[in-house]
């Protein structure tokens, strides 16, 4: 087993955290400032989520070649997941890091998809939602 390899994916997947985190907060504030009417500042807030899309593309394509990495080190097949190696870890320890890291993700990327629907839908003139828009959305391919 290779610790070493292990301790910095765990440190990758914090990173990755963090940083869906932040887009989280950013398509929140894009919210807020909607529904508030500040459309000044929409501009502003768009090129904020730009910024962490990119910061993230580039973390997660690093933890899909670290995860793989690791998953071939413990001896899973090739181009292994988060989940297998949750479930493929040598170590209880690892495994629940690892189921830990899976089930904080899969929470943030949930809320993410919940704000950015809100924030990309219509708005009636009083703030409130209007739902009677049916069309398809495209939610973010990257997360």
């Amino acid at each position: 087993m290779t610790t070493n390899e292990a301790n910095e994916l765990t440190a990758q997947l914090w990173r990755q955290r963090e940083l869906l985190e932040m887009l989280l907060f950013k398509y929140e504030e894009e919210r807020l400032l909607r529904t508030a009417g500040m459309t000044r500042w929409l501009a502003h807030a768009s090129r904020e989520i730009d910024v962490v899309t990119g910061r993230l593309g580039k973390s997660s394509l690093s933890t899909a070649v670290a995860i793989s990495s690791l998953g071939e080190s413990w001896g899973l097949t090739h181009g292994a997941l988060l989940r297998d190696l949750a479930e493929g870890a040598p170590s209880p320890m690892w495994a629940e890091i690892f189921t830990d890291h899976l089930r904080a993700l899969v929470e943030v990327i949930t809320e993410i998809r919940e704000v950015r629907a809100q924030t990309t839908a219509t708005y009636r003139a009083n703030g409130e939602i209007d739902h009677t828009e049916q069309s398809a959305r495209l939610i973010d391919t990257v997360l």
